[in-house]
């Protein structure tokens, strides 16, 4: 049984060592870090370390905020938000939703993923919408009023060379 355990993990890390993903490691939770996740409560405390005893640094009201996971410690999650702040969130404030805030604007948003493409909207710095798709140069963004893309590098929300639809 040890044997047959042992060439699976020698497979996997064979397989992983030549993927694009083996740049992320995997938390203690299983999931990969680092990794998206967006505030899921209409508020939220980050707090200096792991625990409720630790003191508040940051009272966020954004629900849908995306932050970006770093470290995991049990329940808590060291996160860091657009502006580079970084603390720790309990993993009930948080949601695998993925969203994204537009980190530079105005932005216009296109209806399909190229320069030339109708303008659906322009989106000021701060506007969060749901994170739909993303390519190598563009993403897919569902807000309230309007669907439509922008150029990933005015997002933040997404890691590095991360692609999904």
């Amino acid at each position: 049984m040890f044997r047959v355990f042992s060439i699976f993990m020698l497979i996997l890390a064979v397989f992983y060592s030549f993927s694009p993903a083996a740049a992320q490691e995997i938390g203690k939770t299983g999931n990969p870090l680092p990794r998206f996740v967006s505030i899921s409560a209409n508020e939220g405390n980050m707090r200096t370390g792991p625990g409720r005893q630790y003191p508040i640094t940051w009272a966020y009201q954004r629900r849908n905020l995306p932050l970006k996971v770093i470290d995991e410690n049990g329940p808590w999650r060291h996160v860091m938000d657009f502006e580079g702040t970084t603390g720790w969130m309990h993993r009930l404030l948080l949601s695998n939703k993925r969203t994204a805030i537009v980190a530079s604007g105005p932005q216009i948003l296109r209806n399909e993923p190229n320069i030339g493409s109708k303008v659906n909207a322009t989106l000021q710095e701060g506007v969060i919408a749901n994170l739909l798709e993303c390519g190598p140069s563009w993403c897919k963004l569902n807000h309230p009023q309007v669907t439509g893309w922008l150029p990933r590098a005015s997002l933040y929300g997404v890691l590095d060379g991360e692609m999904f639809d």
